[in-house]
């Protein structure tokens, strides 16, 4: 048994998910694919805490296979009731002339929130000295002033409602010499961002709204002390239960550590509070390719 469907098991219990068509089939897909990440990406808002989020993965070996099954997972998803998949982007993006070689980690992430207009699925790519995919990918992106200046790690997801809408983001990867660049910390408009929190990342990745708004997704290598600067309570329950969880687990030679990150809007974290919140634990599995 893939043990990455153990840890699932224990989030779902642990947050009692009810039982549904779509989370089924994310479970089969789980259990029949030789995937390698899972990550579980909860939402926090001060009205509630959304914890139906989840993302498998595939590496190098499995990248194929998982590209294939991620489409046939689309189809299936496509046949339920009041489903409406908008594939156009994907499928522009994953066309006959797609490199498959040159494609890094890809996964699919599965979003059931209790409004059914807010319910969707995304499919996430890592590309490497694909220059062009790249340029078809920047093409398709929202008009964004200035996001040329970003120093661009090659990540995106492709956003597919169940309503039948679509997009695409990109991630924008800033490292700690970015943070001590002043000329482009300025330019980027994120000078004040809090030294603090920035001392516990590895990187901070950032994504637009549709609105124009930022987001801000911390890689955090001190997670404990990024969250308890944070200072929300919900945030805090939901990593708790987290490392009761990961006790539950116990130490395994075929996990590597959790890796956590946190997103939340800029003007939030500018300020110091940080109320809409994406808590992000990926598990992957330790064997090489």
């Amino acid at each position: 048994m893939n043990p990455l469907l153990q840890i699932y098991s224990l989030y779902k219990k642990d947050f009692s998910l009810e039982k549904n068509r779509f989370l089924e089939s994310f479970e089969r897909l789980l259990i029949e694919s030789p995937c390698s990440i899972l990550e579980w990406a909860p939402q926090i808002s001060p009205e509630t805490i959304h914890t139906a989020r989840f993302r498998v993965g595939y590496r190098e070996i499995d990248k194929s296979l998982g590209l294939d099954l991620i489409c046939r997972y689309l189809d299936q998803i496509s046949t339920y009731e009041n489903v409406c998949l908008n594939r156009s982007i994907l499928d522009q993006i994953i066309d006959k002339d797609l490199d498959i070689s040159r494609v890094g980690k890809l996964g699919v992430g599965v979003d059931f929130p209790t409004n059914m207009k807010d319910r969707k699925v995304k499919v996430y790519f890592t590309i490497k000295d694909y220059p062009e995919k790249w340029a078809q990918v920047f093409a398709t992106h929202p008009p964004v002033d200035g996001i040329d200046a970003y120093p661009m790690n090659d990540t995106f997801g492709i956003n597919i409602y169940f309503d039948g809408r679509t997009d695409i983001e990109i991630y924008p990867c800033l490292k700690a010499a970015d943070w001590v660049d002043v000329t482009l910390m300025e330019k980027l408009r994120l000078q004040d961002i809090p030294r603090d929190l920035l001392s516990t990342c590895n990187g901070l990745f950032v994504s637009f709204e549709n609105d124009g708004r930022r987001v801000f997704h911390f890689s955090l290598h001190s997670p404990t002390k990024f969250i308890r600067m944070i200072g929300n309570h919900q945030l805090t329950f939901l990593y708790g239960n987290a490392q009761i969880i990961n006790h539950t687990l116990g130490f395994s030679s075929e996990i590597g550590p959790m890796r956590v990150s946190v997103s939340c809007l800029e003007d939030e974290a500018f300020l110091r509070e940080v109320r809409h919140i994406k808590l992000a634990l990926c598990y992957q599995l330790s064997r090489t390719t």
